[in-house]
């Protein structure tokens, strides 16, 4: 299944199974706070053009082939400080859900647009449009993982 199939049809059909009062399998977010911290994830895929990297260079081409590759995000990996700067969504989990697929049409529509375009991830440095579905679908599985979704 390639990366648009995934978000196109895996992730409203997980979200859609995700209840109010769901538990976590390990770490401390609570249901809502995962959502909203995916739908933080899309939004700096597009807005977060000038941040520090915080990776040292040398080490951003072993970072990218891990993105790249099939191995999934352990547990227990820190956010990264740039999650803090975009406002928290207000609102019922449904309207969380519905504000996260709303911002994955979003990336969609924006990354068609402008193919060229680079964001920082403070981890894995500037990623294209290409890398960035990459990115996610990796942090969805393993928070919809995180939630027993997968």
């Amino acid at each position: 299944m390639n990366n648009a199939d995934f978000f196109e049809t895996v992730v409203p059909q997980k979200l859609g199974k995700l209840t109010a009062d769901a538990k976590p399998i390990w770490g401390s977010m609570n249901v809502g706070q995962m959502v909203d911290h995916l739908r933080i994830g899309v939004v700096l895929s597009i807005e977060n053009t000038d941040d520090i990297i915080t990776t040292p260079e040398e080490r951003l081409p072993a970072y990218k082939r891990f993105l790249m590759g099939d191995t999934p995000f352990t547990e227990g990996l820190p956010k990264p400080e740039a999650y803090n700067r975009v406002k928290a969504f207000e609102g019922s989990l449904e309207e969380m859900k519905n504000s996260l697929l709303d911002e994955l049409k979003r990336m969609k529509l924006f990354f068609e647009e402008n193919p060229d375009h680079t964001a920082v991830h403070p981890n894995f440095g500037h990623l294209n449009p290409e890398e960035w579905y990459q990115l996610h679908r990796k942090h969805f599985t393993h928070h919809f993982t995180q939630f027993g979704l997968l």
